[in-house]
């Protein structure tokens, strides 16, 4: 191979190299597939989510941080985990009520982050999501009876359910199910007749938890075990 054959290959290869840089700069599809943190820095500049790319309501107000958002996610490029961060004005109170309503459409984790919300969208977490089932256990699944003023969340089972598959080698839970409701603990514990605020029960474990103080929230989590 000649010398000047040999250069004419390397500025050909270098030429599709900075053709491929380029494309991968102008994807729209997922922020993840960036090589580099200069590329994504632009994107997260350039492209503020919408609601519908995050497939969760925005808090009212919020200020999408584009700096907060590259970080975020460049430090978590290893798992495909993209995170988009607003500042709320907002108190910690009102925020954790926001994320944690009833009927919040599932998909993305959206957390108390810094002085704000982050919202975190993983590509396998959401095809879960998204398969998980529309209808609520039976009694035969659940193993232990359902509180009457409890009602079912689809949101809060997918999520904790996906937790229990990331760590299916070393959790002997397949399945979570989760319910909330109005109800004080004490008036659960009764009815449970728990004498702390979880008990395993017929090979299933149930927790409740008061998620919010004011208007009082709690919740009812059910753990299934691997068969």
């Amino acid at each position: 191979m000649t010398p000047r054959y040999r250069l004419a290959l390397l500025a050909l290869a270098a030429t599709c190299l900075a053709q491929q840089l380029v494309a991968r700069a102008d994807d729209r599809t997922w922020p993840r597939e960036f090589g580099n943190r200069a590329a994504l820095e632009r994107y997260m500049k350039q492209h503020p989510p919408t609601e519908a790319e995050l497939g969760a309501p925005l808090f009212p107000g919020a200020v999408y941080d584009a700096a907060c958002s590259t970080d975020y996610t460049w430090e978590r490029r290893n798992w495909n985990i993209v995170g988009w961060c607003f500042k709320v004005k907002a108190d910690a109170a009102a925020m954790k009520r926001f994320i944690t309503g009833e009927g919040r459409p599932y998909g993305p984790s959206a957390i108390l982050f810094g002085d704000g919300l982050l919202y975190q969208t993983d590509p396998k977490r959401q095809a879960f999501f998204e398969s998980f089932p529309d209808s609520e256990p039976g009694a035969a699944e659940l193993k232990v009876r359902r509180h009457p003023d409890m009602r079912y969340d689809r949101t809060c089972s997918a999520e904790r359910s996906y937790d229990l598959v990331l760590h299916a080698r070393t959790d002997k839970w397949r399945r979570a199910w989760c319910f909330v409701g109005d109800a004080p603990l004490v008036d659960l514990r009764r009815f449970f007749r728990f004498g702390e605020l979880s008990d395993q029960r017929a090979g299933a474990l149930v927790t409740m938890t008061q998620v919010i103080d004011q208007p009082p929230r709690t919740e009812l989590e059910y753990l299934i075990p691997v068969q």
